[in-house]
């Protein structure tokens, strides 16, 4: 199966863990608006799944929620300092909005979450980012390579 993660997905699996963002400027400059929906409407469907399915899911986000930082390196309490109209803003914005939806989706429906901040991205060889998701009593899919923004079943989004 190939899907977007910026539509709804109705799967069985066991964790989420949601990389689905091209982390290059080139890449996510290229087109910013849909930038912006595959952090926040990808946020959205994979906690909407993982609510559903009672499981944990991890969010990779990135140091570019910190802006242009006036510490180095910043500390977890350090709420940065952006720009939320530049050129830059699409892939920071829609980070820092993904991580608001996972921490509300803490508080309110007491899903369990995990967030890290990465802060530097992997060439699209090397290991792109990606969407693992693993079948229900360790069945399921295997990796297989993605284009910036879909997910390709078996489980990959990278």
């Amino acid at each position: 199966m190939r899907h977007g993660v910026t539509f709804p997905l109705y799967a069985e699996v066991d964790a989420i863990c949601n990389l689905a963002c091209p982390a290059s400027p080139v890449h996510y400059q290229h087109d910013p608006v849909q930038t912006t929906k595959t952090s926040v409407h990808g946020a959205i469907n994979m906690l909407g799944l993982a609510k559903r399915l009672r499981c944990t899911i991890l969010q990779a986000s990135t140091s570019e929620v910190y802006g242009d930082p006036e510490v180095h390196p910043q500390r977890e309490d350090y709420w940065g300092r952006v720009n939320p109209i530049g050129s830059r803003a699409c892939y920071d914005e829609g980070k820092r909005c993904a991580e608001t939806l996972f921490f509300d989706y803490h508080r309110q429906h007491k899903l369990q979450i995990k967030v890290a901040r990465i802060d530097h991205y992997l060439r699209r060889r090397e290991a792109d980012p990606l969407l693992l998701l693993r079948g229900r009593h360790g069945r399921g899919p295997h990796p297989s390579p993605r284009q910036s923004g879909q997910l390709h079943w078996p489980s990959k989004l990278g």
